[in-house]
Order: C-alpha cells, then structure tokens, then sequence
C-alpha cells in the first residue's frame, strides 16, 4: 500500500536519479523536506512522477561501505517543520539499521563458516548439528524471523510509506 495517489508497491524498482534517495546519498546526510512542491526541489522527477510532498531520509552505511537509504515520505505536506530532533533521531535511526543490517551479514557468515568445510565447500559435520527452532517460551515455542522491506503506516489524517534503496553502484 502507498500513499493515496501514489503509484507505488512494495518492490518497485526506479533508477536512482528519479529517486529522492539521491539526494539523500548526494549529500551524505539527512534530507528533510517538509514541503516540496513550495521548496528547491519542486522540480525533482520523483515530484513530478508521484507528488511526495514530504520526505526525510537518511544514509545507511553497513560496516564502513554505503549500503542505501532509510526514508520517509507522503503525499501530504507536513503539518510542522523538521527539527534537529527529527534530523537527530533519523540518525541514530539510520545508524540502527546499519548495525543490524551488518550483524544479519555477520550472523549468515558464522552459519556459513560452521557448517562448510573451507577447503572443499562442502557440508561439514557442523551442518549436521542444526540449532533447534524451539526457544524457551516453553513447550511448542518456536522463534520466527521477519525481513520488511516496505512499511507502510496510514492514519485518518496522512499516508506514510518507509522503504529503501540501495544505490545504483552497489550489486
């Protein structure tokens, strides 16, 4: 689900050029815009394509390399300016998901590592001795995992759609 009138889905694909990610990655920091049919970048192609009219992102870096962006966005202008609260907060956000984001990689390697011999890529004895899935919630329990990639929040009063984008010159 997106924003009313905004022809978005989760998985969309866009070159990052048409993209208020850029902006974000162009300038290495938080973008806030609070209104941007009446700010500088009225005349972006992501306006022009969806009429986001607010927007804030943020860079996410996984273990020193860029890795893409954390936004927010809505077609309706926010009702308030940002402030360095909210330029501080998407921050520590984007920072947040950077560290788990690297921990998730970290996590896949030592599974790869315990359960691969090195030398001939093949399944070791490690492989054989799978974690359970039962955690200690008690009898029947099992720990699931879930991946988001788009998070979509809608009010009475604003349709908000979060997603990322890695940059072009990454994989």
């Amino acid at each position: 689900m997106a924003p009313p009138g905004a022809a978005l889905r989760n998985g969309d694909d866009f070159e990052l050029s048409t993209t208020y990610c850029s902006m974000v990655l162009a300038s290495g920091d938080v973008i806030a815009i609070d209104h941007m049919s009446q700010s500088e970048y009225a005349g972006h192609p992501c306006f022009d394509a969806f009429r986001l009219e607010c927007y804030i992102g943020v860079p996410v870096w996984v273990n020193g390399e860029l890795y893409g962006t954390l936004n927010f966005s809505s077609s309706k202008p926010y009702e308030r300016h940002f402030d360095a609260s909210d330029l501080e907060f998407m921050r520590l956000l984007g920072r947040w998901v950077g560290v788990s984001i690297a921990e998730e990689h970290s996590l896949d390697e030592l599974k790869r590592l315990a359960t691969t011999d090195s030398l001939t890529g093949v399944s070791s004895r490690g492989s054989l001795f799978r974690p359970s899935s039962r955690s200690s919630a008690g009898p029947g329990a099992t720990t699931r995992r879930c991946r988001c990639c788009c998070s979509i929040s809608t009010t009475s009063r604003r349709s908000t759609i979060a997603s990322g984008i890695r940059p072009e010159t990454r994989r």
